[in-house]
C-alpha cells in the first residue's frame, strides 16, 4: 500500500499531536510504503526550523525514511486542474496531483482541504 504524508503529519508528528499518533499508529498496523514530494519537504523544513524544533540534520535524517516522489509537467497540468475544479492552494493541488500521478492509496494529513478533493480522485484520506 502506498501512503503519502503530509507536512500536517509530520509536524505534529513532532509535536506529538495525539490525533497524529493515532493516525500513524493506525497505519503501524498495515504494511505500507511511506512517500513525500519535494513540496511536503519545503513545508517540513520551514516549520521545523522556525519553530526550532529540530536542526537540519535532524530533518534530513527524519525525512530519509520516505521515497520523494519527482515533479514533471504532467503533475503541474494535473495541479492547475485541481486548483481550478477544487480552489486549492498550489502547495495542496500538488501534493494531490503527486499522488493521482503516482497513484497513492492514502493521503495522511490533517488539513481539511483535502476532505471533499481526494473523493474526485479516488484516493483515501486518513485510510477512510
Amino acid at each position: 500500500m502506498k501512503v503519502f504524508y503530509d507536512s500536517s503529519i509530520i509536524i505534529e508528528g513532532y509535536k506529538a499531536n495525539p490525533l497524529t499518533i493515532e493516525l500513524i499508529s493506525n497505519l503501524a498496523k498495515i504494511s505500507h510504503q511511506w512517500y513525500i514530494n519535494s513540496t511536503v519537504i519545503s513545508e517540513v523544513i520551514y516549520i521545523l526550523r522556525k519553530k526550532d524544533l529540530l536542526t537540519l540534520d535532524q530533518i534530513q535524517n527524519k525525512l530519509s525514511r520516505f521515497k520523494i516522489l519527482e515533479c514533471n509537467s504532467e503533475i503541474i497540468s494535473i495541479a492547475f486542474e485541481i486548483m481550478k475544479k477544487h480552489n486549492l492552494k498550489p502547495n495542496d493541488a500538488i501534493i494531490l496531483a503527486n499522488c493521482k500521478y503516482h497513484k497513492i492509496d492514502i493521503l495522511i494529513s490533517l488539513d481539511v482541504d483535502f476532505k471533499n478533493p481526494v473523493k474526485s480522485l479516488n484516493l483515501k484520506l486518513n485510510n477512510t
